[in-house]
């Protein structure tokens, strides 16, 4: 990848109020603002979606008066068309001589695009999670089918070899009955059929 084609940090300084300074021209793009339009308004009305304004003004006022910012941070811009952009901020503040700040500087990475691709792969991954999981219960109902088929065929083996068992021990008690019957004796044969 050239130097060239790389995306640059959108930058922006910002005067202890919130006013904006200066921004680069990666900044511009982001905002979809002319530069003329953007210098010296308040970066939280231009910058910042409503509903984080409050948080982005109170974090700012809040390392103003501590002197301290903290370096990395995630928060959302908006453009003038509206389009809300996830950004990763690298923030300082900048002092005079004294040491007191009077000014804020951030560059930021626009990472919309890449949390849309996460958001979109974890739901990919969480829809293959969900039909592994029923298949797992699939399998696992099916190998219990398989588990009671195969009692019950062994259970039938197993009555088919005690009937067939016990067939050939009645066999020759059949036949010595049937001769017994077939004797002189008038009353044996009511007894054997009993």
């Amino acid at each position: 990848e050239s130097e060239g084609s790389r995306e640059r940090p959108a930058g922006v300084l910002l005067d202890p109020e919130g006013r904006v300074i200066d921004c680069n021209d990666a900044m511009l793009r982001v905002l979809e603002y002319p530069k003329d339009r953007l210098i010296g308004e308040d970066w939280f009305e231009v910058g910042c979606p409503t509903e984080d304004r409050d948080d982005a003004r109170d974090a700012m006022a809040d390392a103003i008066a501590r002197g301290t910012y903290a370096r990395r941070h995630e928060r959302r811009i908006v453009s003038s068309s509206g389009r809300v952009r996830e950004m990763i901020w690298t923030r300082s503040l900048l002092r005079n001589e004294h040491g007191r700040p009077v000014a804020a500087c951030a560059f930021g990475l626009d990472v919309t695009e890449q949390r849309h691709a996460e958001a979109e792969l974890t739901r990919h991954r969480d829809r293959l999670e969900h039909l592994a999981n029923e298949r797992t219960a699939e399998l696992a109902e099916s190998t219990q089918q398989l588990a009671r088929s195969e009692r019950l065929a062994a259970v039938g083996q197993l009555a088919a070899g005690v009937g067939h068992d016990i067939n050939n021990i009645l066999l020759p008690v059949r036949c010595h009955l049937d001769a017994i019957s077939a004797g002189p004796n008038p009353d044996i044969p009511a007894a054997v059929d009993a």
